[in-house]
């Protein structure tokens, strides 16, 4: 697991996942939330699912996914970075 810190303050974490058995589906990030969702009802119950959710669903969530990138590649952006701020000094 590594992070980096973005210029919107919040940090971005990297992880690596290891399989243990073949995939039917690709990775994607709703397959991941998905997942994310059963584990906590399957832990902590119908109760722990809809605690896990309710940030989700009161649209503050405590974090976003993306899909999964082969080991070392991110993609590259499509879009320029935006302009320097204006200065307000002049």
């Amino acid at each position: 697991m590594t992070a980096a810190q973005p210029a919107a303050g919040r940090p971005i974490w990297r992880y690596r996942l290891r399989l243990e058995s073949p995939l039917a589906t690709p990775l994607k990030s709703d397959v991941l939330f998905g997942h994310l969702c059963w584990q906590a009802a399957l832990a902590e119950g119908p109760a722990g699912a809809a605690d896990f959710l309710r940030p989700f669903l009161e649209g503050e969530p405590p974090f976003v996914l993306s899909d999964v990138f082969p080991a070392g590649l991110l993609p590259r952006p499509c879009y320029p970075p935006p302009p320097p701020a204006a200065d307000p000094a002049g």
